[in-house]
C-alpha cells in the first residue's frame, strides 16, 4: 500500500491521499509521510483540499459508490492545465465480451461499477477536460489480461493442485489470446489521461 504515493512524493509532488480505510490512512501518514484524509465520501474530501496539478485514480474508481460525483469534484479541483489520470477495468475488453459476468474483473461486490472510456470521456468533456492519452496495452493492462484468464480457470478448482494447474494453463492460454487483446482497445484495463483546458 502507498507505493504510488511514495513514488509521487519522491518525484517532488506534494501528495494528498483520500482513503476509506482508517488503518491505511495511518500507515500512509506515518510510514509514507503523505497527507492522508480518511473519508467515506471522497467527493466531499477532495472538495475540502487545495487545488491539484495531478489527480490519479489508480484502480479505485470502480470501487466508488458515486464515481460521477467524485469525477465532477476532481475536475473542479484541478488547476488549469492539470491532468487527471485514471486506470480501471475495461468493460469494452475482449475478456469481458467473451466471459461476460464470469470475467474476473467484474469482481462484484468489490467493484461497484465498470465505466467505458467513451462514457467517461463524454462526462469529463462537460467539465473542460480533454482526453490526451488512452491505452489498454501498458504493462499493468498486460498483467491484468493474464490475471483474468488465470483467475477465470482457477475459480473452477478448490484444491491447491487444481488452482496451480489452472494458474499455469491460464498463463499459457493468455499468450495467444493477447493477439486479440492487443488489437484496438481490447485489453482488460485502460489507462487514460485527461487534461483540463487552460484558463
Amino acid at each position: 500500500f502507498g507505493t504510488f504515493s511514495l513514488q509521487a512524493k519522491k518525484a517532488g509532488f506534494k501528495v494528498d491521499v483520500i482513503e476509506m480505510d482508517k488503518r491505511c490512512c495511518e500507515f500512509l501518514s506515518k510510514s509514507v509521510g503523505v497527507n492522508a484524509v480518511n473519508s467515506n465520501c471522497p467527493e466531499q474530501a477532495i472538495d475540502d483540499l487545495e487545488k491539484h496539478d495531478v489527480i490519479a485514480l489508480w484502480h479505485n474508481i470502480e470501487h466508488l459508490p458515486n464515481p460521477w460525483a467524485f469525477l465532477k469534484e476532481a475536475a473542479k479541483n484541478l488547476n488549469p492545465g492539470g491532468v487527471l489520470l485514471i486506470a480501471a477495468p475495461n468493460p469494452s475488453s475482449f475478456g469481458f465480451r467473451v466471459l461476460g459476468p464470469l470475467w474476473p474483473h467484474v469482481d462484484a461486490p468489490r467493484h461497484l461499477n465498470l465505466i467505458p472510456v467513451q462514457l467517461l470521456t463524454k462526462y469529463l468533456n462537460s467539465f473542460g477536460l480533454e482526453l490526451v492519452m488512452m491505452t489498454t496495452k501498458d504493462k499493468g493492462a498486460r498483467s491484468w489480461n493474464r490475471f483474468g484468464w488465470q483467475r477465470f480457470l482457477m475459480n473452477y478448482f478448490s484444491s491447491k493442485i487444481g488452482q496451480m494447474v489452472a494458474f499455469i494453463v491460464g498463463g499459457i492460454l493468455s499468450l495467444p489470446l493477447a493477439l486479440w487483446e492487443f488489437k484496438g482497445a481490447n485489453g482488460s484495463a485502460y489507462t487514460v489521461i485527461y487534461q483540463k483546458k487552460s484558463a
